[in-house]
């Protein structure tokens, strides 16, 4: 099911009208650069609903039925050790891009081996100072097809009084960029083209790379 394969660049000439790689946004900036922008825009809504200041949003705090018009393209992971981080939740789009339902799932698994420490890294710096992280990235399914998305992740807590170790997600599909018969196990995260942190409102850590030393200089360009 999963699949251990180098990174080549696959976007070729894809043009994306987002601009710079490696930098912070606000949520107002992020759902006017996104590809979906009502799914972002109702994604931040829920969130900012469930927070209490300039702090994660609590779980016990969302807007349930507002969150129920994008919930088939949300996901929550659970940090549990620096190995181990869980799908607790997936929507039904998630599960049907997939191939299969990764609930109880270690992400982790899902990427290839030199991704595993920048995600890793990219995990505990939400949860420290806290922030969110906005990515477009490509994906490879086990049906074979290859697409990039985008993903905005923003720290979130069980309840208002608990730590931040869950990750709140919200998946749109880009573009699909190609077919190969030779892939027939899902990988995530193949090849990267920008990444961001969001500011939740406490800021963003200063002088942090976002971008792992892997990504090629053609899919940043």
């Amino acid at each position: 099911m999963f699949c251990k394969r180098d990174n080549v660049n696959l976007f070729g000439a894809l043009d994306f009208a987002l601009g710079k790689a490696g930098g912070d946004m606000t949520f107002d900036e992020l759902t006017a650069a996104a590809h979906d922008k009502e799914g972002f825009s109702r994604f931040f809504s829920c969130y900012r609903a469930a927070q209490a200041g300039a702090v994660p949003a609590s779980q016990e705090a969302l807007p349930m039925r507002q969150l129920a018009k994008i919930m088939t393209h949300v996901t929550l992971l659970e940090w549990v050790a620096p190995d181990q981080i869980t799908y607790r939740i997936a929507g039904d789009a998630i599960i049907e891009r997939l191939g299969f339902n990764p609930t109880g799932t270690n992400f982790l698994d899902l990427l290839h081996a030199d991704q595993r420490t920048t995600s890793i890294e990219g995990h505990q710096t939400m949860m420290a100072h806290p922030c969110g992280c906005y990515l477009l990235y490509e994906n490879e399914f086990e049906n074979g097809s290859r697409a990039v998305l985008e993903t905005i992740t923003l720290p979130m807590r069980k309840t208002a009084d608990a730590e931040a170790k869950f990750f709140f997600s919200f998946h749109a599909h880009h573009s699909t960029t190609g077919v190969a018969e030779d892939i027939t196990d899902t990988a995530l995260v193949v090849n990267w083209r920008r990444v961001e942190h969001a500011d939740i409102g406490c800021g963003v850590p200063a002088g942090k790379a976002l971008l792992p030393s892997s990504v090629s200089e053609a899919a940043t360009a």
